[in-house]
């Protein structure tokens, strides 16, 4: 098993080397291995370790039952689980179209920009490490009074292979933690 804290891309050698027989051997002698696996009675074999990120992610709103009118904060927080990853996340943006009777009031982004739906987070984000972006919305006049607005937040994009889901596969049903869903009700 390999541990979490072994960084991406590092190569593990195992070496493997007969110490003793009974006999003399015809061609190496048991148990003088040098490093350079010269005889045929050692062996080394080594794997990769693959880079890996973990990355998920919560929504948050401010208020779930709201009046037409009101302003409403969705928060979004991408973290890389420093359980499961073992490099910075790089090139990771996240999706969020507001849903049909908000109006976007304003964006904050921890780290990045925010632009047409699209978060770019446009810093590597450590094992262990978050970042957060609050978008302010205010629910349209127009919007009847039962109707429940529902804002999902999916991952559509990284440089590394996710240990644990896709980026951007969204089906609706929220399975994987790199897409959340927050609703309101309107009174």
């Amino acid at each position: 098993s390999v541990d979490n804290s072994v960084a991406g891309e590092a190569v593990l050698e195992n070496t493997a080397q007969i110490i003793a027989a009974d006999q003399t051997d015809f061609d190496s002698t048991p148990n003088n291995d040098d490093g350079d696996q010269s005889e045929d009675d050692e062996a080394t074999a080594s794997v990769q370790v693959a880079s890996q990120i973990d990355l998920e992610l919560t929504k948050n709103v401010s208020s779930t039952n709201v009046q037409a009118g009101d302003q409403v904060t969705w928060t979004i927080t991408v973290s890389n689980n420093q359980a499961n990853a073992n490099v910075d996340a790089t090139g990771v943006q996240v999706t969020d179209v507001l849903p049909s009777g908000m109006t976007l009031v304003s964006t904050s982004p921890s780290v990045g920009t925010f632009s047409n739906g699209t978060w770019t987070l446009g810093a590597a984000l450590a094992p262990g490490s978050s970042a957060t972006l609050d978008i302010v919305t205010s629910v349209n006049n127009s919007v009847v009074g039962g109707a429940v607005l529902e804002n999902t937040a999916q991952i559509i994009a990284a440089d590394q292979i996710d240990f644990d889901s896709t980026p951007n596969n969204d089906d609706g049903g929220q399975s994987e933690d790199d897409e959340a869903t927050a609703s309101v009700q309107v009174a």
